[in-house]
């Protein structure tokens, strides 16, 4: 896992990458990347439940009632927000190849507190049941610290 402090301590940032994974085992959820501040978070969430991955937003609020269907062993573009202004935390899909949005946005609101964010993550798993051989890819990954632009979305190059 990639731990990075942010010593800015944005209260709003949003990260976008390239993500996919070889999930087909039944199982619990995992968070295997997003924002971390003090007592709140906003990280990816996914689970794989009958035939499906299904892709959360993950607060400590829980994880939200709206989940992303994504293809196994496809690769998507992820947009991940944090939002200490509005309590919420966001994710975002995207077909990288037309650039359209896969399902609806997730959305889910803080527990408690909206701290500033102390660090983002990229590559961790965290275990939230039973285990699994999943692999995880990450493409390129760019952040949005000083405004939080959701969905943050890549830009072409001339």
């Amino acid at each position: 896992m990639v731990l990075v402090s942010m010593s800015s301590h944005p209260l709003v940032a949003s990260m976008g990458f390239m993500f996919r994974t070889d999930l087909q085992l039944q199982w619990a959820y995992w968070a295997p990347c997003g924002f971390l501040a003090s007592g709140q978070w906003s990280l990816l969430g996914i689970r794989y439940v009958g035939t499906e991955v299904l892709l959360y937003v993950h607060t400590s609020g829980g994880y939200s009632s709206v989940s992303i269907p994504v293809a196994r062993n496809t690769w998507y573009w992820l947009t991940i927000q944090y939002n200490a202004v509005t309590g919420y935390g966001s994710l975002a899909v995207f077909n990288p190849s037309t650039w359209t949005q896969v399902g609806s946005t997730a959305s889910l609101s803080f527990g408690g507190t909206n701290p500033t964010i102390n660090y983002w993550c990229v590559g961790g798993a965290e275990n939230q049941g039973n285990q699994t051989s999943a692999s995880w890819w990450y493409g390129p990954v760019i952040l949005d610290w000083t405004d939080g632009t959701f969905p943050l979305l890549p830009t072409p190059t001339t």
